[in-house]
């Protein structure tokens, strides 16, 4: 618990503000046919941006996640 990690005043460690990130990373990068593999806190964040990027998506995998609704 004590390493560095970002200032969460410049960092916005919200499970949708990651979401938002890695679908912006899918669209930047212009990918198709994503196959995407999440696994325990990369499942709500994974299923987030597949929710925005869903027409990117081929194939999902969840290994082991936990999940939030808010």
């Amino acid at each position: 618990g004590m390493s560095d990690k970002p200032d969460p005043n410049q960092f916005d460690y919200k499970i949708r503000s990651q979401a938002n990130m890695a679908a912006e990373f899918i669209r930047t990068l212009n990918l198709t046919d994503l196959v995407v593999l999440v696994q325990d806190g990369g499942g709500p964040i994974g299923l987030g941006a597949a929710q925005e990027e869903h027409r990117r998506i081929k194939g999902f995998l969840i290994v082991n996640p936990w999940f939030t609704a808010t």
